[in-house]
């Protein structure tokens, strides 16, 4: 079974805790990774890092850290062949290119937090996606997070979201998951999963176990 590092804050985080949030990622995730959960992240080494297969990034307290070397350590993770899964808040690194460049998309902000709609993507050749499989659309109620995708990346969306109808002012499709290469290793991306609520959902639930399995490199 693939080792995995989830990385995140309890007492620093500024928006987005992660009480409640790591049991329902490592309830979800437990028959596919082993999990260890580190609030330590900017005292990491490279050597530990390197001991896992998988991180996990839901970090909210990068404010705090702004910790270049720990930023080169995960681009150099992915690098050598390791999976980043970043998860919501683990978007949040816009003053580190490097990171952004590695997600494939930079923050640029959010509406207010409302119901949206997922939908799995049905805009490439109509086969089903290797991580949604035939997964029908859902809704949520969520932060609307908005990317910028870098257009140079290599992407494979495979989640949007919309809110507002399509003739009102407030329309917004915008993408929620995506997966892609980094050199050596693979990087997948989703959006969704602001608090314990989301991760408590079912369809949600279902949707980050068939993410932990294609970070785990198995058959979804």
């Amino acid at each position: 079974m693939k080792r995995a590092i989830l990385c995140g804050d309890y007492e620093r985080a500024g928006y987005h805790t992660m009480k409640g949030v790591d049991l329902q990622i490592c309830e979800t995730l437990r028959d596919v990774m082993e999990i260890d959960v580190r609030t330590d992240y900017d005292r990491l080494t490279e050597q530990e890092l390197n001991q896992y297969d998988i991180l996990i990034d839901y970090i909210d307290g990068w404010m705090h850290t702004r910790s270049a070397k720990l930023a080169a350590m995960v681009i150099r993770f992915a690098a050598n062949g390791g999976t980043v899964m970043m998860i919501h808040c683990g978007g949040l690194k816009g003053e580190f290119y490097e990171l952004t460049q590695l997600y494939g998309g930079t923050f640029a902000g959010h509406p207010p937090y409302k119901t949206l709609a997922y939908e799995p993507d049905t805009e490439g050749d109509g086969t089903e996606n290797p991580v949604l499989g035939d997964m029908k659309p859902f809704y949520l109620s969520e932060e609307p997070y908005c990317f910028d995708l870098n257009p140079y990346a290599d992407m494979n969306i495979f989640l949007w979201y919309t809110f507002g109808a399509p003739d009102c002012n407030s329309y917004c499709k915008r993408p929620a998951g995506w997966t892609r290469r980094f050199a050596k290793g693979r990087v997948i991306c989703l959006v969704p999963g602001h608090n314990e609520v989301t991760f408590k959902n079912e369809i949600y639930r279902k949707l980050l176990y068939r993410c932990g399995v294609w970070a785990a490199g198995e058959e979804v």
